[in-house]
């Protein structure tokens, strides 16, 4: 269905988790994994935005010609995530994307919290894109994408010019590590791309949750990575 809402208010309250579910710092950084290059689909906010890291990573993966496209303007408008406090984007992207095989320019306001790309119901709407949740497909004129659930359990559809270059799914935690476990430095570079460039810190638990035999030289590796990565 479809219904007209007036928005009249300074603060856009922006709700990605159910209201009664909530992530630890653990679950966000492996939601921010699980969204690289992707949209979760969020009728609740009023607006498209996304954090800087989801951002730095996203250009990352653009050709230097789609690159080009991206044009920045100053920003003013307010979210508030769930219960948390109210935050400002100071910046306004406008990025090129594909959605069901289509390319085209997304606004999205950028802020300083470590959230993946939340595509509004208003986005959606003027991309008149429907969403099929009996058949996990989302429709756009005469395409279509599969829909991918992430691991606690948000809708997310792929938008990347470049295509999906980490696992599509993620189910498991074991399967972030299909790259090749056993080359520690590959492991260790693929890990730290696929979260989104997370601290060593963050990346511990799941790294030691999969029972590694070379576990603890992956997670040096990271701590190395860490004093050169520049997101």
């Amino acid at each position: 269905y479809h219904q007209k809402t007036r928005t009249s208010f300074s603060t856009s309250k922006v709700t990605f988790f159910k209201s009664d579910f909530t992530l630890n710092e653990e679950g966000t950084t492996f939601l921010i994994g699980e969204t690289t290059n992707k949209a979760l689909l969020d009728t609740g906010a009023s607006s498209t935005v996304c954090g800087k890291t989801w951002f730095k990573v996203y250009e990352e993966s653009l050709t230097d010609l789609e690159k080009a496209e991206i044009h920045s303007e100053k920003g003013s408008k307010s979210f508030k995530f769930g219960d948390g406090e109210a935050v400002t984007a100071l910046e306004k992207k406008i990025i090129p994307i594909t959605i069901c095989g289509k390319d085209m320019l997304l606004t999205v306001h950028v802020v300083d919290n470590d959230v993946p790309l939340l595509l509004s119901r208003e986005s959606m709407k003027n991309m008149k894109l429907i969403i099929d949740m009996e058949a996990d497909k989302v429709y756009m004129g005469d395409g279509e994408e599969n829909l991918q659930i992430t691991k606690s359990g948000h809708v997310v559809i792929p938008i990347g010019r470049c295509g999906d270059k980490f696992p599509e799914e993620s189910k498991e935690i074991e399967s972030t590590f299909m790259i090749n476990p056993d080359d520690t430095k590959k492991c260790a570079a693929h890990l730290h791309r696929y979260f989104a460039h997370s601290s060593a810190n963050k990346l511990k638990p799941f790294i030691t949750a999969a029972n590694l035999p070379n576990g603890k030289d992956i997670i040096e590796t990271l701590e190395k990575l860490d004093k050169t990565c520049e997101f």
